[in-house]
């Protein structure tokens, strides 16, 4: 099959978990950051929509009081771009509960037969390693033992800036999942440099094939 086979008929996730950085002394490196991956990314978002037409879902991580919000569903350029530029010093980040949110919404679309023929890829844009590292490990590890083939499921983890703590966990989730319990190799990771190196279709691929 085909690159191009492969990533279509696919339904698309994109869940972009920036954080206020005002509890850092290197807040304003993190606005640099986001302002300087901010075109590299919305061309990723939007190969995505291009790839998934009829409904790409778009997720906040960065909400008030940690409280998760619903998706936007079929999101449009506008609401990808908005929430790439928003920064609001008084949110939290519930990145564990928002991928959490965004696998159950696929499984449990797949045993209703929801799913398209080819599954789903989620990318995670974040700035910083997650509050709760073995939460988000075992949502990883559950979700391989729901997965039927490596195909149908990836997700890949694209860092905005160059903290070494993010870096060193997301390294870490790529290498070691498997040690952790993992069936199937269902994460990916990217730093910025990486994305502006290469092609937008090979970092989706390497969602499925890491």
């Amino acid at each position: 099959m085909t690159e191009e086979a492969i990533l279509q008929d696919r339904d698309y996730t994109v869940i972009i978990a920036r954080s206020p950085g005002n509890d850092r002394p290197t807040s304003p490196e993190f606005k640099h950051a986001w302002e300087q991956a901010r075109s590299r990314l919305l061309a990723l978002c939007r190969q995505c929509a291009e790839l998934d037409p009829d409904c790409l879902s778009l997720y906040n991580a960065a909400v008030p009081n940690s409280s998760v919000a619903n998706p936007v569903s079929c999101a449009s350029e506008a609401e990808i771009i908005a929430l790439l530029d928003s920064y609001d010093p008084n949110q939290a980040i519930a990145l564990e509960e928002t991928v959490k949110l965004a696998l159950d919404n696929y499984f449990t679309r797949k045993a209703n037969g929801q799913t398209k023929v080819n599954g789903e890829i989620i990318l995670v844009i974040l700035d910083r390693e997650p509050q709760n590292r073995v939460k988000l490990i075992k949502l990883l590890v559950e979700a391989t033992q729901k997965m039927e083939t490596q195909e149908e499921l990836g997700i890949t983890f694209i860092q905005v800036g160059d903290d070494a703590l993010t870096r060193g966990f997301l390294k870490s989730l790529d290498d070691d999942l498997a040690r952790a319990g993992a069936r199937l190799d269902i994460a990916d990771t990217q730093s910025m440099d990486e994305l502006a190196s290469g092609s937008l279709t090979d970092v989706l691929m390497g969602a499925i094939y890491d």
